[in-house]
């Protein structure tokens, strides 16, 4: 599934407007019409937005390897317009950084919901 469907998807689920969704995430409300219609694709510090204010893992998010790739493409495009330049001596490629950063946040993620569970056991009653 794109992204886009699954923002829209989400979106739906929770009764949120593209106007609501936009103010959380603090983009336009085109911004999210043209994530939902694939016409652009948020970066990633908009993904991990989306997924807090959604309230859906990060992980699903980023679960289909073409929506990671199309985001990389278009933080690279936006690069070159700015003339940020990626070279390679010396820095690490972009679509490295961005795996890292993904595989960063699952074990985050993953950390944080043993430390719930962790805290649920404990506060759990005990018959």
């Amino acid at each position: 599934m794109a992204i886009g469907t699954y923002i829209r998807q989400q979106r739906h689920k929770k009764n949120m407007s593209q106007t609501f969704l936009a103010d959380l995430v603090g983009v336009s409300q085109s911004t999210i019409s043209n994530w939902e219609s694939e016409a652009s694709h948020p970066d990633c510090e908009e993904i991990k937005k989306i997924a807090q204010k959604l309230d859906v893992p990060l992980e699903d998010l980023l679960a289909d390897d073409t929506r990671v790739l199309k985001v990389i493409q278009q933080n690279q495009d936006h690069s070159h317009t700015n003339h940020q330049h990626i070279h390679p001596a010396g820095q690490t490629p972009l679509i490295e950084q961005l795996l890292a950063a993904k595989d960063d946040l699952i074990a985050q993620l993953k950390a944080h919901v043993s430390t719930l569970e962790a805290e649920n056991a404990r506060l759990r009653p005990t018959a």
